[in-house]
This record gives structure tokens, sequence and C-alpha cells, in this order.
């Protein structure tokens, strides 16, 4: 009875260093993506803090490696930096291609599972990525006919 309660508990100990290396992989990429785009589009942290309404310290913190956002904050980031490519974004916080036979949103509820998240929090987390992806599909199109517009204006 003994061993199997240190199996049980030397199996949890490599489960949590597991999620542990995964989460700081995770948050190594995604702070890389998030500063490199940053730096592409030649904003300052504070520039990209005034656009996306996500504090300076949570910003620098994200690149720097020291915490992980909230969903909502990388979606604000995302947003401010004008990409509209969902799957860019996320193929940073699942590692490699989201187009695999798995699927986008089977890498990110495996991804979730793997650290810790419970069923309830992962299909939130599913349908906020499938709300804002439409919301980005929505402003997309309306930018589109903006575009459009001017154009229009402009050749008659």
């Amino acid at each position: 009875m003994e061993d199997k309660t240190m199996e049980k508990a030397s199996k949890k100990a490599v489960m949590k260093d597991n999620a542990k290396s995964i989460g700081e992989s995770i948050l190594r990429r995604l702070g890389s993506f998030f500063g490199d785009e940053r730096k592409k589009k030649d904003y300052s942290v504070r520039k990209l803090s005034d656009l996306s309404g996500v504090s300076s310290a949570v910003i620098s913190d994200l690149e720097n490696g020291n915490s992980m956002p909230r969903f909502e904050t990388i979606i604000q980031l995302a947003l401010a930096l004008d990409i509209t490519d969902m799957d860019k974004v996320f193929s940073n916080f699942i590692g490699g291609n989201s187009n695999s036979s798995q699927g986008r949103f089977g890498q990110i509820r495996q991804c979730l599972t793997n650290l810790g998240y419970g069923t309830g929090d992962i299909h939130q987390i599913i349908q906020f990525i499938r709300y804002t992806d439409y919301l980005i599909e929505e402003r997309v199109k309306k930018n589109a006919q903006k575009m459009s517009a001017k154009d229009n204006v402009k050749s008659k």
C-alpha cells in the first residue's frame, strides 16, 4: 500500500514538473513573439500599452518571461499590434503548427489540460477564442469596406 502511495506522489511530482516546464516554454515563446511584433511596429512598451489598454508592467513582464497574462490580455495585445490571424498568436502559445491533424482547438485543449486547467475553464477559453475570431473577422470586413469606399471616392 505504501508503494502505491509513493508511486502516486512521484507521478504527481513529475506531472507538476512537466507542467511547469511546459508553462515556462510557452511563456518564453509568447513573450518573444509579442516583443518581436512590437519591435517590428517600432512601438515602445508605453505606446503598445496606450494602444492596447494593457499596463506597461504587464507587457514588460510578458516579454521578459516573468508572468503569463490572461487570454483577454493576449487578444488585446494582438489587436493593438494589428495581428488579425489568431492562429499566428496561438501557434506561439501552443507551439508548432496549429494546422496539424489534431486541429487548432484540439491542440489548445491539450495544452490547457497539460497546464492543469479544468474542463469548464477550457470550454470557456475555447468559446472566448471563437468569439474573438468572429470579432476580428467583422473588424477585417469593416476595414475592407472602408478601404473600398475610400477607393471609390478617389476614383470619382
